[in-house]
């Protein structure tokens, strides 16, 4: 069964004279511990996908699904990690940060502090638990971002593009690190981006998603990197 299935996905937008299809009839599905890239060009649909599937979105039709269930509107299901370094609580501490979503579950003090220093150790920042965003570069708070998307245990992590506004060797960087989280976690990921990094790295399973946004004609692929097979397949 898959672990996420986005079935029928179409999001229209009002405007003065016509409405604006944003998204048309988008079908595909991820499955458990699957690390799937949408690539595509700006303004083509791809973070309007991914906002529908955390849920901060309502499609005009269609149906989003977590283990076989259909699910509406946001959920500690879905861990999110945006492109801005400003998602992270500047009052609070990296260690803070990373308790958020265990806060929010009622996991109790000691039990948060736990996960949230082994999730910090993960990331390679447990020695940063207690500064503060400000006192961190933007790679690190990515990456403190990562660990509380992943301290609470979602179905699925969603990424939009968490690493655009780094420089590009620190971005390179990121990007493997990424892969080695995965790689550990086993985490279920959508990761929405511009580029092919994971094509060009890592291994490739490649099929095109239809209807992302006619408008723009964007060519918009799907992938997924697996340690048991590499194999691409021809778009349709």
């Amino acid at each position: 069964m898959p672990q996420i299935e986005l079935r029928n996905i179409t999001l229209e937008y009002d405007s003065a004279d016509n409405p604006v299809i944003a998204l048309q009839d988008v079908s595909f599905s991820v499955e458990p511990s699957e690390f799937l890239c949408v690539v595509g060009q700006s303004g083509c649909g791809k973070t309007t996908m991914l906002n529908i599937a955390a849920g901060f979105l309502e499609p005009t039709k269609g149906a989003i699904l977590i283990g076989g269930k259909a699910v509406t509107g946001k959920g500690l299901d879905r861990g999110v990690v945006f492109q801005d370094f400003a998602q992270l609580f500047p009052w609070r501490t990296a260690q803070r940060n990373v308790e958020f979503g265990l806060e929010m579950k009622g996991l109790p003090k000691e039990e948060r502090e736990e996960i949230a220093l082994r999730f910090l150790r993960l990331v390679n920042l447990e020695k940063f638990a207690r500064s503060y965003p400000h006192e961190l570069s933007g790679g690190m708070q990515q990456r403190v971002a990562i660990a509380r998307a992943l301290a609470y245990n979602p179905a699925v992590l969603l990424m939009d593009e968490p690493f655009a506004a780094l420089d590009a060797l620190t971005r390179e960087e990121m990007q493997r690190f990424l892969v080695d989280v995965w790689r550990e976690t086993k985490k279920t990921v959508i990761y929405v981006t511009h580029t092919r990094f994971l094509i060009s790295d890592f291994g490739f399973w490649i099929r095109r998603i239809k209807h992302m946004n006619e408008i723009f004609s964007a060519s918009i692929l799907k992938f997924s990197f697996r340690e048991s097979e590499s194999k691409i397949e021809n778009p349709k």
